[in-house]
């Protein structure tokens, strides 16, 4: 395992990095395989929020890359949250842990020289409670769409997001990222951006006569 891994959030960036699932509920992250994608054994580890939208991309012929949705815990989730990362941490330097990649291929990420990024409990809160808010959705869009990504990408209002994008073998990858600083906007959020994906995504491409 490239030792580029870690459980840091965010990501440096979103566009280029991927994420595994411990079966504790720990992410990890890593550099980018472009060719990994969603895969439907794995919707169960895609966060509820998004689960819609994931289904719809896949069946639209579009590809789930990457997502976090962000967070909003309480002290006593993320307490539960810091012992697996410590827990797991003993693991990646022993004999190694085993993780599950979008598409539902096992990995074991096993490093000697692993250390979790935040040296206390008192800091994973301060760093990782906040930066948790910031929540992100990685998709490709097969270039021959060209009308629905020139939409997508020219009306960031609509989604009320950030948008970033860049060329990938034969599809346009694109990274939307949201604040879901209010305990209730999370939810909202996630709602809005599935609503106006999905009705980008059904517009029929327009046919030159």
């Amino acid at each position: 395992m490239n030792k580029i891994c870690d459980t840091q959030i965010p990501q440096t960036d979103l566009l280029l990095s991927f994420r595994l699932f411990s079966n504790n509920g720990v992410s990890y992250f890593g550099p980018s395989e472009i060719e990994c994608t969603f895969h439907s054994s794995m919707i169960d580890r895609v966060d509820r929020h998004v689960r819609i939208l994931t289904d719809f991309l896949s069946k639209s012929g579009c590809r789930v890359a990457s997502h976090f949705c962000g967070i909003n815990s309480d002290k006593d989730y993320l307490k539960e949250l810091w012992n697996n990362v410590k827990r797991e941490e003993k693991l990646i330097r022993g004999d190694g842990l085993n993780l599950k990649k979008i598409n539902g291929d096992s990995f074991l990420f096993q490093d000697s020289s692993y250390r979790v990024f935040w040296p206390s409990f008192e800091s994973f809160i301060q760093e990782y409670a906040t930066s948790c808010k910031i929540g992100w959705f990685v998709f490709d869009v097969p270039l021959a769409m060209e009308q629905q990504r020139s939409i997508i990408k020219a009306r960031p209002d609509i989604l009320k997001a950030r948008l970033q994008s860049i060329i990938v073998p034969n599809h346009e990858r694109i990274c939307i990222s949201i604040d879901n600083s209010e305990s209730s906007s999370i939810d909202g959020n996630w709602r809005r951006i599935t609503e106006s994906l999905v009705s980008i995504l059904s517009i029929s491409e327009k046919v030159e006569v």
